[in-house]
C-alpha cells in the first residue's frame, strides 16, 4: 500500500495528483478518502471529472458527507466539474463499488466493501455511473463452471484466431512479465503518455505479484 500512495514511486502520479484526507471524531480516525485528479483520463476523454478512490467510513452518513464534500471541493478548485468513483486510483487499480455479491470472499484487486457504503453513497447524491461485472471462477473447494455460452464463444475465437492457452512458467517468470507488458500495451490509447501510464500500472502490479510469489515460497521454505 506504501508503494502504491507513493507520490515518488507510483507511475500514475507522472500524469495526475491525490490528496490523502481522513475523517476523526474524539481522536479516532473514523473514515478516509483520496481526491483524484487524473489529467490523462480528462486529456484522453474531454472530461473534467475528478475521482475519489480509496474510500472507507464508519456507517454515519454525516461522516461520509464531509469525505466526499471535502474530496468534491479539492477536485473542484483544480477545475472538475463531476465527481466519480470509487476509482483507487483508476480502472488500472481496484475500482467501482459492491453491489451485489456480499456472501462472496475478497478477491485480489476486487472492491469488497460493507453492503451499508451503498447506502452512505446513495444518500449523498450519487448515482451508477456504468456497470462493472466480474466473473467469478471458484476455487479448489468450490468450482464454478464456465457458463456454455462463454465457453463456446471463448473456443471460436481461440479457433479462428489460432491462439493457444498455456500456464505461466513459473521459472521464467521475468520473461513471461515482459511478455504481458508486450501485450498490454498492444491494446493501449496509441499516445506516449497513455502507454506509460499503462505500462506504469503493469509494472506496479506485476511487482506486488512477484513480492507476493516470493512470500509464499519464502513461507513454504520455512514450513
Amino acid at each position: 500500500m506504501e508503494l502504491l500512495l507513493s507520490r515518488e514511486k507510483n507511475p500514475f502520479f507522472e500524469h495526475a495528483e491525490a490528496e490523502y484526507l481522513l475523517a476523526e471524531h474524539d481522536g479516532e480516525v473514523v473514515g478516509r478518502i483520496a481526491a483524484i485528479s487524473n489529467r490523462l483520463h480528462n486529456e484522453t476523454h474531454g472530461d473534467r471529472v475528478g475521482f475519489f478512490g480509496f474510500f472507507e467510513s464508519v456507517d454515519d452518513q454525516a461522516v461520509a458527507d464531509e469525505l466526499l464534500r471535502a474530496a468534491a471541493d479539492w477536485c473542484r478548485a483544480r477545475g472538475h466539474d463531476v465527481l466519480r468513483g470509487p476509482a483507487s486510483f483508476s480502472v488500472n487499480d481496484e475500482c467501482g463499488l459492491l453491489v451485489d455479491g456480499f456472501d462472496t470472499p475478497p478477491t485480489l484487486m476486487m472492491p469488497h466493501n460493507p453492503r451499508y457504503y451503498v447506502t452512505l453513497l446513495e444518500r449523498a447524491g450519487f448515482a451508477k455511473a456504468k456497470d462493472l461485472w466480474v466473473y467469478e471462477g471458484g476455487s479448489d473447494e468450490r468450482y464454478v463452471p464456465v457458463p456454455e455460452r462463454l465457453a463456446r464463444g471463448t473456443e471460436l475465437i481461440r479457433q479462428r484466431m489460432g491462439i493457444t492457452l498455456r500456464p505461466l512458467d513459473m521459472k521464467n517468470f521475468h520473461g513471461e512479465v515482459e511478455r504481458i507488458k508486450e501485450l498490454y500495451s498492444a491494446q493501449d490509447d496509441g499516445t506516449a503518455t497513455g502507454r506509460k501510464a499503462v505500462m506504469g500500472a503493469l509494472t506496479l502490479y506485476l511487482d506486488f505479484i512477484n513480492l507476493f510469489l516470493f512470500m509464499l515460497r519464502f513461507l513454504g521454505d520455512r514450513r
